[in-house]
């Protein structure tokens, strides 16, 4: 934290003095006088500076710094910090002084595997301060008793010049205080404070009492844990399941093998555990993860005993927090028909048409989680790149309902204005329309006949396809099982090169002679 404070100048007085007397002035040559004025032509500097410090009002000032030693742990604080000074005067005047600073503070860790603690020193430096004190009854030297008292001193001293009003001011040394603190904090962030000290003091015999205090509080999620629990995040994906949390159940028809499944109650999550590298297990027993072998809605458990038939799955934590079991990409998904058990599938055209919620979206939150993950999808459009796009380079996909058919068909448009908003699942980089509507066509399309790509509903004859993402780059694939597929654009008026272009999907790149493409495209966040 750092304080931008201007540099003041202090007084500096001056101004010649004397001794000599045209006649007219009421000064008396004794021996308080002579005693001060030396026998010098000129008055003697202790003289003036003792009767200077006898006559004239102090001043002083200072300034304060505060140095806070930050220890960064996990979880969320909030932090208080005083500063106290206290000044005893005797005599004086009230004054009321309203001192407002601003702090802007860094707090920075790292992300990575296991929890984290860290150290940093933050400075503050508070604006400079004024301590007034009037001149105040005192003895005068033991060089001046022959001036009998106050009095006579007071006269001998504007008689060599030096005036019975003045002000002398003195900077007092800096005032440190060292604070430790412990904050709550993961990645990097910039809490900004406004600091306002208030000074209220009679100093009139009276205490003057100075208080500088800070109070910050700073929630925080934090990126890595010990142990930690597993939730469906806020994501529209996730459906009406949003901040369930994974658990495991023993299953008695299964020789008690733990099942995965879901539940509202965080206290009967699984607690789970990562290595280094993220890997995902069971804070006890480092059980991982394996599907079974059930052809039809094959379900995950808590198992790694590389059982016959069964496949066992990788999973793992990212830098987000999400999770994500094997590569390529597996789907999760959470069976609302069969007690909210997980199960994994390849394809979106199985996991979809049996009802299942998914692909679900998951992360990590600290044990005890009461609240609920954010939504980790992006929001983007698919716009055309160069290319192979020719005249519909740079334009925007979007969809467009047919009379004919109860499904939209995609096609392009000029305008980002236009342009359909699709959500991205940041973990295998699905693409989904409005509403979580997934794309199909018609399957497979026939080498040379082409088929119309459609979104938001499948059939019989239409099979869901997988629009993707190949994250973390921003190119788009199509895939149907087992293999990727290629869009053209269609020119509805073929003497119009700019009329409707519908989307067509074909088997490889060859294009038809109405056709644009083979189609390339890039996500861009919105």
């Amino acid at each position: 934290m750092r304080f931008a404070i201007g540099a003041f100048a202090l007084l500096a007085l001056s101004g010649g003095v004397s001794a000599q007397c045209d006649g007219t002035c009421q000064c008396e040559i004794d021996s308080c006088f002579e005693v001060l004025a030396g026998n010098l032509p000129f008055m003697k500097q202790p003289s003036i500076e003792d009767c200077r410090d006898f006559l004239w009002e102090h001043s002083t000032w200072g300034s304060s710094t505060l140095t806070v030693t930050n220890t960064v742990t996990n979880g969320v604080v909030t932090e208080t910090l005083s500063e106290t000074e206290i000044n005893t005067v005797t005599e004086g005047t009230t004054t009321l002084e309203v001192i407002t600073a601003t702090v802007t503070e860094t707090l920075t860790t790292t992300t990575g595997a296991g929890s984290f603690t860290g150290d940093l020193t933050t400075t503050v430096k508070a604006p400079l301060r004024r301590r007034r004190r009037k001149r105040q009854a005192k003895p005068i030297p033991a060089s001046a008793a022959v001036c009998g008292g106050s009095v006579g001193y007071s006269s001998a001293c504007t008689c060599i010049g030096v005036s019975a009003e003045g002000t002398r001011w003195t900077q007092v040394p800096t005032v440190t205080t060292t604070i430790t603190e412990t904050i709550a904090s993961t990645e990097t962030a910039a809490v900004t404070e406004t600091i306002v000290t208030t000074e209220v003091g009679d100093f009139a015999d009276a205490t003057e009492t100075s208080t500088l205090e800070k109070t910050a509080t700073e929630e925080v999620i934090q990126p890595l844990y010990t142990s930690f629990v597993i939730q469906l995040t806020q994501d529209t994906v996730n459906g009406g399941f949003k901040g369930y949390f994974l658990k495991s159940e023993a299953d008695p028809t299964k020789g008690n093998r733990k099942r995965l499944m879901f539940t509202q109650n965080v206290e009967e999550a699984t607690l789970y555990k990562t290595d280094g590298s993220g890997i995902i297990s069971t804070e006890t027993g480092s059980f991982g993860f394996a599907r079974d072998d059930t052809a039809t809605g094959p379900g995950v458990w808590q198992e790694s005993a590389s059982l016959a038939g069964w496949i066992d799955y990788t999973c793992k934590i990212d830098g987000n927090r999400l999770v994500s079991c094997n590569s390529p990409a597996t789907f999760l998904a959470l069976d609302p028909n069969d007690g909210r058990k997980l199960r994994a599938y390849t394809y979106l055209n199985n996991l979809i048409p049996q009802g299942c919620v998914g692909p679900l979206i998951l992360a990590a939150v600290p044990p005890h989680f009461q609240g609920l993950a954010p939504p980790a999808a992006i929001n983007a459009v698919i716009r055309s790149r160069n290319g192979n796009n020719g005249i519909y380079s740079g334009w925007y996909m979007g969809q467009e309902d047919q009379q004919s058919q109860p499904f939209p068909r995609i096609r392009f448009f000029q305008s980002i204005g236009d342009a359909t908003t699709f959500t991205v699942d940041p973990v295998n980089g699905n693409i989904f329309g409005p509403n979580n509507a997934p794309f199909s066509a018609a399957t497979p399309p026939n080498s040379g006949s082409p088929t119309p790509f459609l979104i938001g509903g499948y059939d019989s004859t239409r099979k869901i396809h997988h629009l993707r993402a190949d994250l973390p780059s921003t190119n788009l694939l199509l895939w149907f099982p087992p293999t990727y597929m290629w869009l053209g654009a269609v020119r509805v008026d073929g003497s119009n090169p700019t009329g409707i272009p519908f989307f067509r999907m074909h088997l490889d790149s060859t294009m038809l002679s109405d056709e644009v493409g083979p189609l390339t495209f890039d996500i861009v966040p919105v």
